[in-house]
């Protein structure tokens, strides 16, 4: 049976990224798992997990036959056929909406930078994310210039620009420009807002949400500013509170909605709130989801979720 490596040109190159051996045998012990707990009607048999996905030692073994690079995290050994990318991690840059002044940590990386003539530039996955990042950086002070690609940043002359790009991973390097090596800083929108945001997300009523609207760190957000929870509907924004909870003091996001009700929703479920995207903010229906949605009977007292 044919296989995927008889169809790659003669010219192919193999990139490894990290261990997948140990992703590969996880991944044959898990259809070997789903086919011994389906395969149990004899007039209508499974084809067997070895007929459909090569063997380990078998995937491997194609392996060799092609010219292949391995990337790795951290500091290679000297030896043959090994190199260590001019690379680096960086310090932490993340906007931390707990701070009384959120944005010193980015602030005083670019300032670093740019007293080392190096360069900024700041990856989005998306054009919503990347207009919802420049609003923000208003706060900051920091005007970075938008780009078309990596490289259109390269050879332009802007000290911090942003570009829409699929990387995930911050790093900082040594790029070549005009025949001198600059040190050039990528940075992602995890490394600045916090945790990776799934491609789309759906509620009980299977409504779509783009990731353009989703709240990734509460310095996106201002008082009284409409805000979307994803079961609850719109409401507005009224900060941080710090409430006891079986013992222990947690802060939450506070949300008005009609007759006085509050609705607290947990800092770390930010995942649950997108903002509002529904035309002018003033004139949003953030007083009627909730008494719609759950009746007057609960809105008297605050509601937690």
């Amino acid at each position: 049976m044919a296989t995927l490596f008889d169809y790659f040109p003669t010219n192919s190159q193999i990139i490894q990224v990290g261990d997948i051996k140990q992703q590969a045998d996880h991944f044959l012990a898990d259809i070997e798992n789903r086919y011994n707990n389906l395969n149990v009607d004899p007039l209508r048999p499974l084809l067997a997990p070895s007929q459909l996905f090569l063997e380990i030692n078998k995937l491997f073994s194609q392996f060799n036959d092609w010219p292949i690079i391995k990337l790795e995290k951290g500091v290679l050994p000297a030896g043959a056929g090994k190199f260590n990318a001019n690379t680096e991690a960086l310090p932490d840059v993340a906007i931390d909406s707990q701070l009384k002044s959120p944005f010193n940590k980015i602030t005083a990386y670019v300032l670093e930078q740019k007293e080392q003539q190096g360069r900024i530039i700041l990856m989005l996955n998306s054009a919503g994310r990347r207009e919802t990042l420049l609003e923000l950086l208003k706060q900051a002070q920091l005007k970075p210039t938008q780009h078309s690609s990596i490289s259109d940043f390269i050879l332009s002359n802007s000290d911090i620009g942003i570009v829409i790009t699929s990387l995930e991973h911050s790093f900082r390097m040594l790029a070549l420009v005009d025949n001198n090596s600059v040190p050039v800083t990528f940075i992602t929108e995890t490394e600045l807002l916090g945790g990776r945001v799934s491609q789309r997300r759906k509620n009980k009523r299977t409504k779509n949400i783009s990731t353009d609207a989703l709240v990734r760190n509460l310095a996106e957000l201002k008082i009284d500013q409409p805000i979307v929870h994803i079961e609850h509907g719109v409401g507005r924004y009224l900060g941080l509170q710090t409430i006891d909870a079986g013992g222990m003091a947690s802060e939450f996001v506070t949300i008005a909605y009609a007759s006085e009700a509050k609705l607290y929703v947990p800092v770390g479920n930010l995942h649950l709130l997108s903002r509002y995207s529904g035309g002018d903010s003033g004139n949003c229906p953030a007083e009627l989801n909730l008494v719609q949605m759950l009746g007057n009977a609960l809105v008297k007292k605050p509601l937690k979720k």
